[in-house]
């Protein structure tokens, strides 16, 4: 199921008669909100890390955790999936705080796009040469 996710209308779903129900925001794609049988609602991101599918549920639950930072969560959620980095990746990273965890990060995002050292020195004398 699929409709626009606001505070009001979350408040206003029903628990289902049985099992889960699943809906999804369509205002941010692979977002959206769990209704377990109980009634507790919680908000889910589904997503491809590294190309395996991921369905991360966001802590706390609804209405612990406000719509708007769920959002803007599950976005960097979504962002760090696409670059290959799963959830517990990140947690480790953000505990560290560390030159390695920044480092990594660097590469991950950046590093794939640089050029060796021997390849920036071979440019550099081709372009002295023709100088010369």
């Amino acid at each position: 199921m699929r409709q626009r996710l606001t505070d009001k209308g979350i408040r206003g779903l029903k628990a289902p008669a049985e099992g889960q129900l699943d809906i999804w925001d369509e205002i941010l794609p692979g977002f959206g909100i769990r209704i377990g049988y109980g009634g507790r609602k919680a908000f889910i991101v589904g997503t491809r890390i590294n190309g395996k599918f991921r369905r991360v549920t966001l802590k706390p639950s609804f209405p612990n955790l406000e719509l708007s930072e769920a959002r803007s969560r599950a976005k960097q959620i979504i962002a760090d999936a696409q670059a290959g980095i799963g959830p517990e990746e990140r947690k480790k990273r953000d505990a560290k705080k560390t030159f390695i965890a920044v480092a990594d990060a660097f590469m991950v995002a950046h590093g794939n796009k640089l050029r060796t050292r021997k390849e920036v020195r071979q440019q550099d004398r081709c372009r002295f040469s023709r100088l010369a």
